[in-house]
């Protein structure tokens, strides 16, 4: 049976970074579901003239499936657009289980998430030599235990991406401050990729300040050393030398049988 529900991957908000599956399937859909706040209006450019659009947020898990069932009876095609990647912080789980229960087929269609662009922005990654192996997608909303959690996230030390949680930016800092110094760099990205995105930069002594003075309320916020520090050639020297002798001994080894 053709797949005829798609959850596609909005990318972070630059049209350009929406994949190729992702921009065709929009493009050839009958009912696209999307956030009117989040999304920009330029990956529909090309959509069907008799495409029909829907607020996501205007209806119910139950009307939505509702609707995709008509469609589906139809053979017309469905996109639900998600903004970043589906796996984070989606919000995919109402629909998946509702069309599994109602054995209705449908794909998934992975992205850019906006701490991929975040960090693309930053020219940086939140691993590497010198830098923690651990990197945690992670927010403060929506738990009852938001804080006590927080805690737990923040003792790992490791570099963070801080999903919708700026409104609450001095609760964020009083927990990371217990664990991180204060001078631990910070950054707060709003709308990345997007025309009017908003970078402040600072550490978690200033960051509050400098994201009032910009006046930015919702976003991605970035911690740890990884934002800016320099890079460790000593490090580098010996992870090459260690790799040179792991490959002499493979080959060594390999000769020997």
């Amino acid at each position: 049976m053709e797949t005829k529900v798609f959850i596609v991957a909005g990318g972070p908000g630059d049209a350009e970074l929406m994949t190729l599956k992702g921009q065709r399937i929009i493009d050839s859909a009958d009912l696209i579901f999307f956030s009117t706040r989040f999304t920009p209006q330029e990956m529909f450019s090309n959509t069907k003239s008799s495409c029909k659009f829907y607020d996501s947020f205007a209806y119910s898990y139950d009307e939505k499936l509702q609707l995709v069932k008509e469609a589906v009876s139809k053979k017309q095609i469905t996109a639900f657009v998600t903004m970043g990647d589906p796996c984070l912080y989606g919000m995919i789980g109402g629909l998946t289980d509702r069309f599994e229960n109602e054995q209705i087929d449908y794909e998934v269609i992975p992205g850019v998430s906006s701490f991929n662009a975040a960090t693309a922005l930053l020219k940086r990654g939140m691993t590497g030599l010198g830098l923690p192996n651990t990197a945690i997608c992670t927010t403060l909303r929506d738990r009852e235990d938001g804080e006590e959690y927080f805690n737990l996230v923040a003792a790992l030390g490791a570099s963070l991406a801080i999903f919708m949680s700026v409104e609450l930016l001095d609760r964020v800092i009083h927990v990371l401050k217990k664990y991180y110094p204060m001078t631990t760099p910070v950054v707060v990205i709003c709308r990345a990729t997007w025309q009017e995105q908003q970078i402040a930069q600072g550490n978690l002594l200033t960051i509050s300040d400098l994201v009032s003075e910009q006046k930015i309320t919702d976003g991605l916020i970035l911690v740890g050393e990884f934002i800016d520090k320099e890079y460790d050639y000593v490090l580098e020297k010996e992870f090459t030398e260690r790799k040179k002798k792991e490959a002499a001994e493979r080959e060594a080894a390999g000769k020997n049988k």
